[in-house]
């Protein structure tokens, strides 16, 4: 990895998070740059994630979800996997792909249980999906599963969902 990438990408990452839509235009092309010149895997992985998180804070589902397809593509990329299999799922979400989203959150909270940023969101999501469809009993069975699992934390999104088991 070149001294360069690595700062293409750390200054990606710096732009990206500002809110104004200039630095996160400059973001994406230097990240774009990274990812497309880097034969460094770590800088490959690191600047498709950032450009996926870029789009989310953009709420361009369309272009999150193809980042974040591409981090699940990667089999040997682990560093966001929890968080790639949730967003995916809440980008499908947000494009009214409904089971699609319900398919990814499920593969979050069995395959990444332990991470409960990612595990708990994608919990309540589908607890509230199922509410939405009028399917009350499912909604209660996924938030019986969740306290079971994850009721011992201490966790605002658990929290949340405890109060909405009550």
């Amino acid at each position: 990895a070149s001294l360069q990438q690595i700062a293409h990408l750390e200054l990606g990452r710096h732009l990206g998070q500002n809110a104004d839509g200039d630095s996160q235009t400059e973001a994406l092309a230097l990240l774009r740059k990274v990812e497309s010149e880097t034969r460094d895997p770590v800088l490959e992985e690191s600047s498709v994630v950032e450009i996926a998180r870029i789009y989310m804070r953009q709420k361009a589902w369309g272009q999150g979800a193809k980042w974040w397809k591409k981090v699940l593509d990667h089999s040997s990329w682990v560093s966001a996997r929890a968080e790639a299999h949730y967003q995916l799922g809440a980008c499908k979400d947000r494009l009214a792909q409904t089971d699609e989203a319900l398919a990814l959150y499920l593969g979050t909270y069995i395959h990444f249980e332990e991470n409960i940023e990612w595990s708990s969101r994608a919990f309540l999501r589908t607890a509230l999906i199922y509410r939405e469809r009028g399917d009350q009993g499912k909604a209660r069975r996924v938030l019986t599963d969740m306290m079971e699992r994850l009721g011992h934390h201490s966790h605002p999104i658990v929290d949340k969902a405890r109060t909405l088991h009550h």
